[in-house]
């Protein structure tokens, strides 16, 4: 498993201005943790996390957790997807799955799981979905905008991904589906992320233009889970999720319980 946790989350910083995003408490455990748990239900023996070199006290928790951690450190906060190539070596010629510390599921564990399950089943790249309702749409950032064509109850393929936007996430359907920061890809990803690198713009090189290419050559799957991903990189985000588990934690609702369309234009 590969996690960029490099960012600095300056949105954040108004809960726990000593604290990096990973370490935010959620619940009872800092936000990092929820990524370690999905490592361990999925099987995954080894867990690369990429930082920069003010974090330390993430690699301080991380070492203490009892799991083969490898931490890379990103020099200069160029971007996601220049964090994940980071990973090349250290994960050789095996699929990955990837996922943003700031990405929770509940209730947890159970996406890596269910998403690496299917990469294997259809042999293809999958990518996490969860909804965006009238309930939570002020609590998710506007990106994961994603173009989808339903095949099985709660798979689709990808036809195309949209760019980030500024402010909070805008439906176009009542009930939409958005593409989440947690994935498996084969070990394709690397090459991808070199192909891609030319042709991104702007200072931080993101994985849009790398989940783009991998849609564009190989074609990639959106997985439904039954629960959901919970953007945390936001303060209305972690607020939600807060809620919800001191509600339960992460029980699906009525409104999250409806499936959405295509998610077609």
């Amino acid at each position: 498993m590969v996690i960029p946790a490099a960012g600095l989350g300056t949105r954040m910083k108004l809960f726990y201005p000593w604290l990096p995003k990973e370490m935010l408490p959620v619940g009872a455990k800092p936000a990092i943790h929820y990524a370690l748990e999905e490592a361990r239900d999925a099987g995954i023996e080894r867990v690369i996390v990429i930082l920069h070199r003010g974090k330390q006290i993430v690699r301080r928790y991380l070492q203490q957790q009892g799991m083969c951690v490898t931490v890379l450190y990103q020099e200069a906060l160029t971007g996601e997807a220049d964090a994940m190539a980071l990973a090349e070596t250290e994960v050789g010629n095996d699929s990955v799955a990837v996922v943003y510390p700031d990405n929770i599921y509940l209730p947890a564990p159970g996406v890596v799981r269910l998403l690496a399950r299917v990469h294997c089943e259809r042999q293809s790249d999958v990518v996490a979905l969860s909804a965006v309702t009238r309930d939570n749409e002020a609590a998710v950032s506007h990106s994961g905008g994603v173009d989808l064509v339903p095949m099985d109850d709660d798979i689709f393929r990808v036809r195309r991904f949209h760019s980030k936007r500024s402010g909070h996430f805008q439906r176009r359907h009542d009930i939409e589906l958005r593409a989440c920061g947690i994935m498996v890809v084969g070990p394709h990803l690397f090459d991808v992320i070199r192909r891609a690198r030319p042709g991104h713009s702007g200072d931080e090189f993101t994985d849009l233009p790398v989940r783009e290419l991998l849609t564009q050559e190989r074609g990639m799957l959106g997985v439904r889970p039954p629960g959901t991903v919970f953007d945390i990189g936001n303060p209305a985000g972690y607020r939600l999720c807060q809620q919800r588990i001191r509600a339960g934690g992460g029980r699906r609702d009525a409104g999250e319980n409806g499936r959405s369309g295509s998610n077609s234009e």
